[in-house]
């Protein structure tokens, strides 16, 4: 038995100065790593770059620098990522192209200002366009083409969706009527404010309201117009005019953070916000779902807007643009979801259930086109629903 016993001890030791071994070769090997990350990044960072890469949106810096550093560390070919203002961007673009004075080979815009690129001859067609046809969202690939061709590189997406507070709602209301009924049979509670909130003064937030009245069709030509079902259209607005009668939102100060405030705050019991903003609700009482309709014959559908890499058709080195953008939208996108907060339009890599939703949102959604086609659409569609909302006739 003391012999049974000592083999044991031995052993014991053994195993316990093998575990020390394999943990001093795991922190020797993490402390190995460091200077060698140090060490590449300082060479993509002293590398005199081939490439420039502009951009707006600042939530998307951590990214675009991590796959240009990895693209360097790849290929060799170092790409400068620039940060710019968002005022004037797309002109800024074509003056800096056409005076031949540091222009971007690559550049990064949403769908709504594609069709005034590829009309200044800033936009050269994606050759990838299969691959992106075959993996991404099919309104990833409508966002990123003018006449039928692909002019652009699909990454992520802005659309609607409804948020709604998982203390108070046991599951997803299945309509904004069914949210009325539950508060009318006291099923919610004490409700200090609404029972549901969103932008009113946005037409982005508005537009679910109406989307299922409306569908825009390009011709031969790539001229967009828009088909409107005047019969929907004209209950769709009744329906959102009444809600008015139950929901107190102002036109003129209602702002996209005031939705969020009022959410996080318990203001408000559901809301719709981009899903962009998700990041900024309270993820302990908030659960996300798709739209819910209106009643049980008028259901909504979102706009959406979907954020494009674009390689300038002014570019001497196109082929090697081009490889870094299909580099940026496709090899790397496992990553992009951790690194920004946002929802790529590759299904393939979604493996999330909430991340499932939105993409499954941004699918069904109406992709709001370039707005040099629309804009006068999009104004007069703004200027009915804030009159109908305000109490004007429908």
């Amino acid at each position: 038995m003391e012999k049974q016993n000592k083999k044991l001890l031995s052993v014991t030791v053994l195993l316990i100065c093998l575990a020390g071994m394999a943990g001093i070769a795991v922190a020797d090997g993490e402390k190995a790593s460091a200077p060698q990350e140090e060490k590449e990044t300082a060479e993509y960072e002293q590398a005199q770059p081939e490439l420039t890469l502009w951009y707006t949106d600042d939530s998307m810096t951590g990214y675009l620098y991590d796959c240009a550093k990895k693209y360097y560390e790849e290929s060799g070919i170092a790409v400068d990522v620039v940060l710019k203002d968002s005022l004037g961007f797309v002109e800024s673009i074509y003056q800096t192209s056409m005076d031949d004075a540091g222009y971007p080979d690559i550049y990064m815009i949403q769908n709504d200002s594609l069709g005034k690129a590829y009309l200044y001859g800033l936009a050269a067609e994606n050759e990838d366009a299969d691959v992106f046809r075959a993996d991404d969202a099919g309104n990833a690939v409508t966002a990123s083409s003018c006449g039928g061709k692909m002019y652009a590189y699909p990454l992520t997406f802005h659309t609607p969706v409804f948020v709604y507070r998982s203390d108070v709602f046991a599951t997803a209301p299945a309509s904004v009527e069914q949210i009325f009924a539950m508060a009318q049979n006291d099923e919610l509670g004490l409700i200090a404010g609404n029972l549901i909130e969103w932008n009113v003064a946005d037409e982005f937030y508005d537009f679910p309201f109406v989307g299922e009245s409306f569908s825009f069709d390009e011709n031969d030509m790539g001229k967009l117009s828009v088909t409107t079902d005047e019969a929907r259209y004209a209950e769709e607005l009744a329906f959102f005019g009444g809600l008015t009668e139950t929901i107190d939102l102002d036109t003129e100060t209602m702002t996209r953070k005031q939705v969020l405030d009022d959410f996080n705050s318990g203001a408000t019991l559901s809301a719709i916000i981009d899903s962009w903003d998700l990041g900024a609700v309270n993820g302990d009482t908030c659960q996300v779902a798709a739209l819910p309709a209106m009643n049980d014959t008028l259901s909504m559908r979102g706009g959406s807007y979907t954020e494009l890499l674009v390689v300038n058709a002014f570019t001497e080195k196109e082929k090697k643009a081009a490889d870094f953008a299909s580099y940026v939208t496709t090899e790397a996108m496992g990553d992009f979801e951790a690194q920004t907060g946002h929802v790529p339009v590759k299904g393939s890599v979604i493996t999330d259930e909430t991340s499932r939703i939105i993409y499954n949102a941004y699918e069904n959604s109406v992709s709001i086109p370039n707005t040099m086609d629309v804009e006068d659409f999009l104004r007069e569609l703004k200027n009915r629903m804030t009159a109908v909302w305000n109490g004007a006739p429908v």
